[in-house]
């Protein structure tokens, strides 16, 4: 299911980035905005109904219509709207495990997939009351401990520092639980020996990179034991980046700036054995050389090597990517990319292929 949300996603970013976001100008939103006020996670779906205008003298055709969320709906009348006719657009926006404020886009893709006319829906949602399962839906079973999670993300984190992260425990059963969890050395974890019954503990696991000074992911996997029984493999992953926390306001405005010309590529079926190619520009677009600091790869099955590793200031480098499928079926595989561009330190190139 992750991977076909990042295929999803992915592919609703390539559309957008295909019609570049630029509205055709021959529709108008009544509202542009739909507010929905104050919702409650309890009352369940809520939807909305905006009306669009064709005020250019020419039949306006939607290609297809996507969305910013999955939790947004929308439906449409697929038919030409012809000059002067109006149309609506239905939007279900759906609040279950969403409290707090929302502001989601609703992109309808037009002419040929070359303009994108945007409206878009706000709200805020009124969480439900939450529940010993809503804080700590992962069941350890067989002891019947429960924890936050299984795995946790530590973003893109700066080398020159300790970084640590929890997972919650909780304990609703009856008797003690004995826990114990190992790390394979990538990281360091500690976690309480025992949790009594209906109390609560915590596991910490920390990256130490203050004596790191290399950059690109990292990943562990901590063995979770409860009464001597092995339950779970935590993951713990991220991504080690230059430290810029230093840089004074002055040295923030004059910054090198990574700006890529697209971050997803999807090959469609291919036979197995071909191998795909394909090149991303990166242009610096800031007023510094940027560099490329590492460049790490998923799997064996893609590689990427860059023209360049020191851009100038409005120069470009290619990206070449390569994926060489072993077998079939589908194939999602990314390539992080780590540059010194302090608003955005970390690319990430997904290739996509179907592979007969």
């Amino acid at each position: 299911m992750r991977r076909l949300a990042i295929l999803i996603f992915g592919l609703a970013a390539m559309f957008q980035a295909n019609a570049q976001n630029k509205p055709s100008g021959q529709i108008v939103f009544t509202p542009a905005v739909y507010d929905f006020g104050t919702v409650k996670e309890t009352d369940g779906p809520v939807a909305c109904t905006v009306k669009y205008r064709n005020i250019s003298d020419r039949p306006y055709f939607i290609d297809f219509v996507t969305t910013s969320c999955g939790c947004t709906t929308p439906s449409y009348d697929k038919a030409p709207l012809m000059p002067g006719r109006e149309a609506t657009l239905r939007i279900v926006y759906d609040p279950a495990d969403r409290p707090g404020y929302f502001k989601k886009e609703i992109y309808l893709v037009s002419n040929g997939r070359k303009s994108t006319d945007i409206v878009s829906i706000t709200g805020t949602v009124t969480g439900r009351p939450r529940t010993v399962a809503d804080d700590y839906p992962v069941v350890f079973t067989p002891s019947g401990l429960r924890g936050s999670s299984n795995s946790v993300y530590f973003g893109n984190i700066p080398v020159g520092y300790r970084h640590t992260k929890t997972i919650e425990l909780y304990n609703p059963t009856a008797k003690t639980i004995r826990t114990e969890a190992v790390s394979d050395g990538v990281c360091s974890v500690t976690a309480p020996s025992s949790i009594a019954p209906g109390a609560k503990g915590q596991i910490l696991i920390t990256y130490d990179l203050k004596s790191r000074k290399t950059y690109g992911p990292f990943k562990a996997r901590i063995e979770l034991k409860t009464d001597g029984t092995a339950v779970a493999t935590i993951r713990a992953d991220g991504v080690a980046t230059p430290d810029f926390t230093s840089l004074t306001p002055e040295e923030r405005r004059v910054t090198p700036r990574a700006d890529l010309s697209e971050a997803f590529r999807y090959f469609g079926e291919v036979s197995r054995g071909k191998v795909l190619t394909h090149r991303f520009t990166i242009t610096n677009g800031g007023a510094r050389t940027l560099n490329i600091e590492s460049i790490t790869c998923s799997s064996s099955q893609i590689s990427c090597q860059s023209s360049a590793d020191d851009i100038e200031p409005g120069e470009s480098a290619t990206l070449t990517v390569k994926l060489v499928p072993a077998g079939a079926g589908r194939l999602s595989e990314e390539v992080t990319v780590v540059t010194n561009d302090p608003t955005g330190p970390v690319i990430r190139l997904r290739a996509v292929a179907n592979v007969k």
